[in-house]
């Protein structure tokens, strides 16, 4: 849905940020990754809410993962940041081993 997407898109513009990783040498985009600043449903309390993380299944390494993670680190101002999976992708070790806690899981029923 293009409309959808383009709202989604502007309202992180607006409210969060979006990195891009490019491969300077093929000029090709390698990922990205979309967060913004929110509250947890429950309290007042704040963390940086990261909505969507993804890379090229080309260029998919830890290095990439690391070096985009800490980019958003960088910006968070200290604030927790949350990450849905929402993939079938089964990378949770790659998570741990960038110190993200496993706080539960997403269920889908088809």
């Amino acid at each position: 849905d293009k409309a959808k997407l383009t709202l989604f898109i502007n309202t992180i513009l607006e409210k969060g940020k979006i990195i891009f990783a490019k491969d300077l040498d093929s000029e090709t985009i390698m990922g990205l990754c979309m967060f913004h600043k929110s509250e947890y449903w429950f309290s007042k309390e704040q963390l940086m809410n990261i909505h969507v993380l993804y890379i090229r299944k080309s260029f998919r390494n830890y290095k990439l993962v690391k070096t985009i993670i800490d980019s958003v680190k960088n910006v968070s101002e200290g604030l927790p940041i949350n990450l849905s999976v929402t993939s079938g992708l089964h990378i949770d070790p790659v998570f741990e081993k960038l110190g993200f806690q496993n706080m539960g899981s997403n269920w889908r029923l088809l």
